[in-house]
């Protein structure tokens, strides 16, 4: 993919000479704005990213971080459920789907998403497709990775305790 200005549930990755500037010459970053009605999701599917590490964050329309402390609106290489096949499928939607790779965009129906892959050698392929909540279980691989509501609370949990030990709350 490459940087598309203007574009909404496209994800561009940032070009050398920008990274050069402002970040790690040896990772890919890659951003879109996320656009999402009600009844809507956005699939974000890869092959498994070959950084040291790797993530996704869900920003506001400034860029500035949605609630990653008591919100599951980021996600981590360690968080993230791979299927059988080593690829990631992301979901953003404005409620939880019940899958462990949601992003919760904490109420926003327009942001960013950002994938940041740290001690990489190639751009992951990435696909991206805007579906109907009703039909979000029709397109989902078989062995998608489901949690339930008390799953959900726990991995929030243990969220909110680790942000509290690294910020030494």
């Amino acid at each position: 993919l490459k940087m598309v200005g203007g574009e909404k549930n496209v994800l561009g990755f940032f070009p050398g000479e920008a990274i050069g500037v402002g970040g790690s010459p040896v990772s890919n970053y890659a951003m879109g704005v996320f656009e999402i009605g009600d009844d809507e999701a956005l699939l974000i599917e890869m092959d498994r990213p070959d950084g040291e590490y790797w993530s996704f964050q869900l920003g506001d329309v400034w860029t500035r971080s949605l609630n990653f402390a008591t919100r599951q609106s980021t996600l981590t290489m360690t968080e993230v459920a791979v299927d059988a096949a080593g690829r990631v499928l992301v979901v953003i939607a404005p409620t939880d789907p019940g899958i462990q790779n949601w992003l919760d965009p904490c109420g926003h129906r327009t942001g960013v998403f950002v994938l940041r892959n740290y001690l990489t050698t190639a751009d992951p392929a990435i696909e991206l497709a805007l579906v109907k909540l009703a039909d979000l279980d029709a397109r989902l691989p078989g062995d998608t990775r489901r949690v339930t509501g008390r799953d959900r609370a726990q991995a929030l949990a243990e969220r909110r305790a680790g942000i509290a030990r690294r910020l030494g709350e």
